[in-house]
């Protein structure tokens, strides 16, 4: 797959695949090969991109990605030139299409941009990310889901927590809507480190604080006005409990990371622990759930 390396400075490459196969392919690349990417959604299709320096050991790491897409079901042998394509590119352009990656994300008042985009947005709440490893750059359908659903529950002097917190853009959105307290956690200590300078870039580093830990961290009982959560099914079923006996009563759980597919079962899963039910968004293949603690 890797063929010869042609002389640039960088590799661009690209992975093509389908949504239900995101978390598959972003976490080797970020977890395996340990490289920040950058995404794309269009229609039906997902395209993955990240960047190799010209050395030896980038033919290694393209193969050992071919081998675990192969072994994954993702692609077959055959097939693996048409899901991934590699461009040689200067290291001018890198950086150019690394920041042309991350445009300006508006979701109703809330205006998303990379730290090196400098155009404001009158009248709206505008948060400033830079774009790492972490997830949450605001470019993913379930990041906006959870921004446009905050954005109608938070309220001033909430307390809030998010679980998962990635980049820490939902906290720090929490935070600029009045929240008095929003706790982020995560167990990426790559998230961490970029969700403590983007708090620091939005200049909430004091309501907003970035811990490393999950649920099992959180000893408060129904002390959370608001919990926020962008995780994969299971994981949701298996923290749901953890989330209720943190929230207060009438709290509100948001929930996203959830496909449109899934979204039979996690109605079905709900229906045995909540008789209030959930309000569903969707945004193209995802879903997002609100849910009030009863």
């Amino acid at each position: 797959m890797a063929g010869g390396l042609i002389v640039a400075d960088y590799l661009e490459v690209s992975v093509r695949c389908a949504p239900v196969d995101e978390d598959l392919v972003t976490s080797f690349i970020t977890e395996t090969l340990n490289h920040g990417l950058v995404t794309e959604v269009s229609d039906n299709e997902f395209k993955v991109k990240f960047y190799l320096p010209v050395v030896d050991e980038s033919r290694e790491q393209i193969e050992m990605l071919g081998v675990y897409l192969v072994n994954r079901g993702l692609t077959t042998s055959d097939g693996l030139t048409d899901m991934v394509s590699i461009k040689p590119i200067d290291d001018i352009d890198w950086i150019k299409g690394f920041q042309q990656s991350f445009p300006t994300v508006v979701v109703d008042n809330v205006a998303v941009m990379s730290i090196w985009d400098k155009t404001h947005f009158p009248g709206k709440i505008e948060i400033v990310i830079e774009p790492k490893m972490a997830f949450g750059t605001g470019q993913h359908e379930t990041t906006q889901l959870c921004i446009a659903q905050l954005i109608k529950d938070i309220k001033p002097g909430h307390k809030v927590l998010d679980l998962g917190c990635g980049s820490g853009i939902l906290g720090i959105l929490a935070a600029k809507m009045g929240a008095a307290e929003c706790l982020g956690l995560d167990i990426d200590l790559a998230a961490i480190d970029n969700a403590k300078e983007n708090v620091v870039h939005n200049n909430v580093q004091d309501i907003v604080k970035i811990q490393f830990g999950s649920m099992d961290g959180i000893t408060r009982i129904a002390y959370y006005d608001v919990v926020v959560s962008n995780l994969i099914k299971d994981e949701i079923f298996n923290l749901y409990e953890n989330f209720m006996r943190c929230l207060k009563p009438e709290g509100v759980l948001i929930l996203s990371g959830i496909l449109a597919e899934q979204e039979e079962e996690f109605h079905g899963f709900l229906k045995l622990k909540n008789p209030h039910g959930c309000l569903v968004t969707r945004k193209t293949e995802w879903i997002c759930c609100r849910v009030i603690k009863a």
